[in-house]
């Protein structure tokens, strides 16, 4: 019989407005804020929206600090050390959407690189939350297909992202694409392109071997997974607020 364990979710406090300058403030905080609800949810999936949207502000956070503000305290920064890598890969993202807009005719579809950022979040965002309200495969299935799917296309510098499901970040590694083909720019390419692959290895790495407590979700239940022991998590056994 499986244990059930009590789990506190906090309330994250988000970045304030005006923790950065336009356009880049907007963008923070429209990445930061909630998921539109067209309706109501069940339990567990009003649940589950709410876990991913308080790591999003995590990772949005992170970003915030490695980017403008090395001074900037993670809330409750013990507790989310393990959404430190995905801060890193978004980081690299931002990095990236300022460099290809600043010189390639694709950033046209955007008024600044902010937007082009804010846009690819949002994409992102609803892809964690559809992988956790239709789970599919687990965590081994996913961090293969990141492997061998993503990273190495990154490797090859190909582009491996599709441009009907997933089009702001298709665009920015397709300008990233034919970049390196003309070998105008190699520091980018090199740099940035690299410091988004490397991101995105590290945080595969991380969650391969990581202890910290995980998602699982059946038809039915939802379930947290720290090393070898899986529980319960119920409705009822969840407290909602500040822990």
């Amino acid at each position: 019989m499986l244990k059930v364990k009590k789990v506190n979710i906090a309330t994250i406090e988000p970045l304030p407005v005006n923790s950065t300058t336009e356009p880049w403030d907007s963008a923070l905080q429209s990445i930061q804020s909630k998921f539109l609800r067209l309706g109501k949810l069940t339990s567990q999936a009003e649940l589950l929206t709410q876990i991913l949207e308080g790591e999003w502000s995590i990772f949005l956070q992170w970003v915030y600090k490695k980017k403008w503000n090395r001074s900037h305290k993670i809330p409750r920064q013990k507790a989310y050390t393990n959404c430190e890598p995905m801060g890193d890969v978004l980081l690299a993202i931002l990095n990236l959407c300022i460099e290809v807009h600043a010189v390639h005719p694709i950033g046209k579809h955007y008024p600044n690189a902010a937007v082009w950022f804010d846009s690819i979040c949002w994409e992102l965002k609803y892809k964690d939350l559809c992988g956790l309200l239709n789970p599919s495969g687990g965590k081994k299935a996913y961090l293969s297909y990141l492997r061998q799917e993503i990273i190495d296309c990154y490797k090859c510098r190909e582009n491996p992202h599709s441009q009907e499901t997933e089009p702001h970040l298709y665009r920015l590694i397709q300008a990233l694409e034919e970049i390196n083909k003309t070998k105008m720019f190699p520091n980018l390419v090199k740099t940035y392109w690299g410091a988004l692959t490397k991101a995105l290895q590290t945080f595969a790495t991380h969650n391969d071997k990581s202890s910290f407590a995980y998602i699982e979700v059946d038809d039915k239940n939802i379930y947290i997974r720290e090393g070898k022991n899986r529980y319960l998590l119920s409705q009822e056994t969840v407290t909602i607020g500040a822990a």
